[in-house]
Order: C-alpha cells, then sequence, then structure tokens
C-alpha cells in the first residue's frame, strides 16, 4: 500500500446524514431528547441514526420534513450518498485484497491495444480489469469457467491463462456489439462458396468489411482481436446469444492460405458443432483430436475441392520449373475460382512443390 492510495483512502471517510441532523439541532438549541418526541420516535433510534448506525428511511426523512422544516428530498440524498460512500469504500478494500492476484494480467499489453485505460494505480488497475472481464471477482471470469472442459493448447508453446482469457474476452465485448441477424444454419452454409470468392480480394480493410457484412446477414459477429504474446491462438467460436454466433480471428500470420484455412476451418466447428459448444484453436495445435480433424477436412476441401485437387495432383507430378508449376496453379485456381496462393500453401504443406515457391502466396498487411 503506498503512501497516495492511504491518504486518498482516509480523504474518503463517508459522512453520515446524522452529522447535519446534529448541526441543526444545534442552531435551533434542540436536544436528541427532544428530537426523538417530536417524532414520537425512541431515543436510542435517534442516536442511532446521528451515529450513523442506522438508516434513515423514506417514513424518517417525512417525518424529519414535518418536524424540521427541511424538504425529505434533501435527507433521502444525504442518506443516499452516505450508503454510496460505504459500499465504494468497502469495495476498495476488496479491490486492494485483489491487486496481487490482477498482476497476473497482461495488463500492459492490453492498454498498448488499446483494451484498457493506462494508469500506474494498483486499485484502479484492479477496477477496469474487473470492468473489462465484466466481473466482480477475477475467480468468476465466464470465459475461463468454459475454457475448463474445452482447453485444448500445444505443448511447443508458450501460454498463459490469464492471457488467453483476455483475448477471448476482448473478442466477446466486441461481439455483443454488432448487430446481427438471427442465426439461420442454412444461410451459414451457403456463405461458403460467397467466402471463397471474397479469397480473391486482395485489399485487407476492403476483405474485413466484406467478411463482417456477410457473417452478419448468417447471425454470426467475425471480429478480428489484436495477439497477446502469450495466447497463441488462430481462432475461436463460441455462442453469445440464443440467436447469435461469433467467430473471433487473430492475425497472428498474414499468408493468405493459412487465414483462409484458419477461418473456413472456425466455420467448420459453427456449421458442426452445437450451440453449447466453446472452441478455440491454438497455433500450431497437433492435438489429435477427431473433432479438429473433421474441422481442419471441412476447411480443406470447403477450399478446394477434393475431386479438383486430385486432378490437379497428377498435372503437376513431375513438374519441376517453378514457371510451369505457377502457371499451372495460377491455370487451376482460376478455373475454380480461388486465390492461387491458397492452392500454393495446400502443395507445400503436403510436400507436392517445394517450400520456396511463394510468387503467388501473398502475405497481407493488416491494419
Amino acid at each position: 500500500m503506498n503512501k497516495e492510495d492511504t491518504i486518498k483512502y482516509e480523504s474518503n471517510k463517508p459522512i453520515p446524514p446524522g452529522d447535519t441532523i446534529i448541526e441543526i439541532l444545534q442552531e435551533r438549541g434542540m436536544t436528541q431528547k427532544e428530537l426523538s418526541k417530536r417524532l414520537d420516535r425512541p431515543l436510542k433510534t435517534i442516536n442511532a441514526i446521528v451515529k450513523g448506525k442506522s438508516a434513515i428511511t423514506s417514513e424518517t426523512a417525512l417525518q424529519l420534513e414535518q418536524t424540521l422544516g427541511i424538504e425529505a428530498s434533501f435527507w433521502n440524498n444525504l442518506e443516499s450518498k452516505f450508503q454510496e460512500q460505504k459500499l465504494r469504500i468497502e469495495s476498495e478494500k476488496q479491490y486492494r485484497e485483489l491487486i496481487t492476484t490482477s498482476k497476473i494480467y497482461p495488463y500492459s499489453e492490453m492498454v498498448n491495444n488499446d483494451w484498457l485505460e493506462k494508469t500506474t494505480n494498483p486499485i484502479k488497475k484492479v477496477q477496469n480489469l474487473l470492468s473489462f472481464f465484466g466481473v466482480t471477482n477475477f475467480d468468476n471470469i465466464i470465459e475461463e469457467t468454459k475454457l475448463e472442459g474445452a482447453f485444448r493448447i500445444s505443448e511447443k508453446h508458450k501460454y498463459s491463462m490469464p492471457a488467453i482469457v483476455s483475448w477471448l474476452r476482448k473478442g466477446s465485448i466486441d461481439g455483443e456489439r454488432i448487430s446481427t441477424e438471427p442465426f439461420d444454419h442454412k444461410k451459414v452454409k451457403e456463405l461458403v462458396p460467397k467466402l471463397r470468392e471474397m479469397t480473391l480480394v486482395n485489399e485487407p480493410n476492403e476483405l474485413m468489411h466484406k467478411l463482417r457484412d456477410e457473417f452478419k446477414k448468417c447471425g454470426v459477429a467475425f471480429v478480428v482481436t489484436k495477439s497477446l504474446k502469450n495466447a497463441p491462438i488462430c481462432g475461436a467460436t463460441r455462442w453469445i446469444g440464443q440467436d447469435k454466433a461469433l467467430v473471433q480471428m487473430s492475425l497472428r500470420w498474414s499468408w493468405v492460405d493459412i487465414f483462409w484455412f484458419s477461418l473456413f476451418h472456425e466455420l467448420g466447428h459453427i456449421i458442426k458443432d452445437n450451440k453449447k459448444e466453446f472452441n478455440v484453436d491454438f497455433v500450431k495445435n497437433k492435438v489429435g483430436n477427431q473433432n479438429e480433424k473433421e474441422k481442419d477436412e471441412f476447411a480443406r476441401d470447403s477450399l478446394i475441392p477434393p475431386e479438383q485437387y486430385q486432378e490437379l495432383e497428377k498435372n503437376i507430378t513431375n513438374v519441376s520449373s517453378i514457371g510451369n508449376i505457377n502457371v499451372i496453379v495460377k491455370s487451376f485456381a482460376k478455373n475454380i475460382g480461388i486465390h492461387p496462393g491458397i492452392v500454393i500453401g495446400r502443395l507445400q504443406h503436403e510436400k507436392k512443390i517445394s517450400p520456396n515457391i511463394n510468387s503467388l502466396r501473398i502475405r497481407y498487411s493488416w491494419n
């Protein structure tokens, strides 16, 4: 506890309405005993009000108005402010107890991402974090509770549960602000070919606007959340209302193929999982979960249909010239209406071509 906080705490000591009653009684030369008789209330009751041990009720406020000639609203306001001050001081005590716990959250990173207000006051940090998570205690963070049964993480990457729930919470906050149509499963499935067409949009800001608009029509809030150092997440999906789903993406990777594969993977969760599912996909997560494999297959086959991909494999077999490979890929991508960088990425992932063939595999430049 620093000196500044101590001074602030003492200066905010609540003043009970009873102090005002005493001042008025002294001005009028009236004792508490006389006031008790005028109010027809026990002396111990008046004494308790004066000392701030008993509240001024609405009934008492009206009696004071009649006896002292000061409006009941005046006394009600004094009592209301007194009770509010007491609650604030009690809350401040609780905030002090949470200062140590608050330090596990990446406050500085969240400030840099414009999620939280910058401050050096530890109590203010606690208040800001609790408001951000929408809770009264760090033990009640909803995102962490839901992750207990859905948590999957790559052992190869450093991670922090406080950073992960902070990232997820930011997605929930942004998603709740987006107005969408009621969720329509049929419309979401019909969105797949439109999304494939959008892979041809090379300007990132234009692409993001298109994605948000199309998802809203289906009842899905689409948000992009800045990454946190120890939250190595590609994307996440969950339900934030009875008729509203959320797809939350990070922009850790700028390669066109990785972005679109991750997005279609998340879309697979929305289409195939039930409304109780809370899914988080981590960077380079190697967990052999059947549900995750199913979503990978959905993303793979939605982007490049299997039969057409088999034809591509035949055409590209034994082709070693980079120029010829690019010609084949560009023609193939144009025929199926998809960005050629996605085709290159798929071939590289399956070790069909060299990882150095990247002229068609663009990087997005995110703002």
